[in-house]
């Protein structure tokens, strides 16, 4: 996924960008870390991680604008 997509799916879904849960999923789509990976590097739970990474998944494999993150 591409920096603009995640940024796009994170904000159709409305989760603060800045949130650690948000970081770690960033880190698992855009950077290519294992979502267990991220989560340790962000002290969360992977369950968390892999939550965010199936709702940003939908969100992305849907297609939203890269602009304004509603669907296409």
């Amino acid at each position: 996924m591409t920096p603009d997509q995640f940024t796009a799916a994170l904000a159709v879904t409305g989760a603060d960008p800045d949130s650690r849960t948000s970081r770690a999923a960033r880190r698992a789509l855009v950077d290519g870390l294992t979502a267990n990976a991220a989560a340790r590097e962000q002290g969360l739970q992977p369950a968390a991680v892999y939550r965010a990474l199936r709702r940003l998944g939908a969100i992305a494999s849907a297609g939203c604008c890269p602009t304004c993150g509603r669907a296409l």
